[in-house]
């Protein structure tokens, strides 16, 4: 695939929202949000004749805020909150690139999930505090292991269980198995002169191992931290965006969607480092004209064992990469990825913009580089 060129347009991403708003009182406000897109493909989507996509929820949920007491709540489906924001902890103010959505951008920390989140704020709506206890899941990586859907032998000859299939509604795909939400706490500082976040994460990676009659279930901590800041370098003009993320079992927070864990030998999991960052100018020369420039990076540590003789987990430097850079190699290419880096440039031009609406085009040109662990035959990279 990396030899081949694609050229892919589309609709999909066009999105509507809705919001209604009431006043319950001169200090309680209540509101609904709702956000939709056609990123979703049914198993009827015909991309050859009708390119008939499903409609999607990105986010959908329910709003308090009490301005006497500085407190506001959030229950539903919203960007988490460790996605960074651009004012206090404010649902609709995240600070999301100006790229096209659809990639995003390599390193950006950021997921669409249900969510409990309270928050207060202090001094003016100067520092705001937050806690949000969202929904749970770990994506794991089972190389070396015999993984059938979620059910994965051990070397031992036990089963870890890691996932299992949607029923009813839910779709057929796989679901890790859970114990308790994600806890992420933020605080946000406002000063007169730019904006500044600061967050943590604990959660639980969970499973099953099981034997012939018997089992024991493992559950393991994770977490880590990371912050964000904007800074008006020339007010309403340039602006730089810089944010971070780095820890043990978050791989699933990036872009790129590296794994949150491997297994160990014996079953239970095994949580994977995993750092990520983002660094962008975004410059408005005029109101009609945003350019914008990003770099992204987000990597993966590795965790693996041997067990008579045979490798397992993550990054082992035992598994064979001597195919990965020969087309049609029997020789075999792990390639489990160390690495993505994205550099991209881009703008957008509003040549319509009235009391009815904006219309505006863009255009954006970005570079990619994937790094793979060293194995077997070398370390192999691609870059697009």
């Amino acid at each position: 695939r990396y030899h081949t060129n694609n050229f892919d347009g589309s609709a999909r991403y066009s999105r509507i929202s809705l919001m209604a708003r009431g006043n319950v009182n001169s200090h309680s406000t209540i509101s609904g949000f709702y956000e939709m897109d056609f990123g979703a493909g049914a198993s009827t989507t015909d991309a050859y004749e009708s390119n008939s996509y499903a409609f999607r929820m990105r986010q959908l949920y329910l709003a308090y805020d009490n301005s006497k007491t500085n407190f506001h709540f959030l229950a539903g489906q919203a960007w988490s909150l460790l996605t960074p924001g651009r004012v206090g902890i404010t649902p609709r103010q995240e600070s999301l690139p100006e790229t096209i959505e659809s990639s995003m951008l390599a390193g950006q920390t950021w997921t669409r999930q249900l969510q409990l989140r309270f928050v207060k704020d202090f001094f003016q709506h100067r520092l705001w505090l937050g806690l949000s206890l969202e929904n749970p899941a770990t994506l794991y990586d089972t190389t070396g292991f015999q993984n059938n859907n979620g059910t994965v032998t051990l070397p031992n000859g036990s089963v870890a269980t890691i996932s299992s299939n949607g029923t009813g509604l839910t779709n057929d795909a796989p679901f890790s198995n859970e114990i308790a939400p994600d806890v992420i706490a933020k605080i946000a500082w406002d000063p007169s002169w730019g904006h500044y976040e600061a967050e943590g994460i604990v959660k639980f990676p969970h499973n099953r191992v099981s034997s012939l009659g018997q089992g024991h279930n493992n559950t393991v901590v994770a977490g880590g931290g990371g912050g964000s800041m904007i800074l008006p370098l020339i007010p309403h003009t340039l602006e730089m965006r810089m944010a971070g993320l780095a820890g043990v079992g978050i791989g699933r927070y990036g872009s790129v969607l590296l794994p949150d864990a491997t297994l160990r030998a014996n079953g239970s999991p095994a949580p994977l480092f995993s750092a990520q960052t983002t660094a962008g100018l975004i410059a408005h020369p005029n109101p009609r004209i945003d350019v914008y420039g990003y770099f992204g990076y987000q990597a993966a540590g590795r965790r693996f064992s041997n067990y008579n003789g045979s490798p397992y987990g993550y990054g082992n430097p035992a598994y064979s990469n001597l195919g990965c850079e020969t087309e049609l190699s029997t020789l075999g290419c792990t390639a489990n990825t160390r690495s993505v880096m994205e550099g991209t440039i881009g703008a957008w031009y509003r040549f319509l913009k009235g009391k009815y609406g904006t219309v505006e085009t863009g255009i954006q040109l970005a570079y990619s580089r994937r790094q793979a662990w060293k194995g077997v035959g070398g370390a192999p990279d691609t870059s697009l």
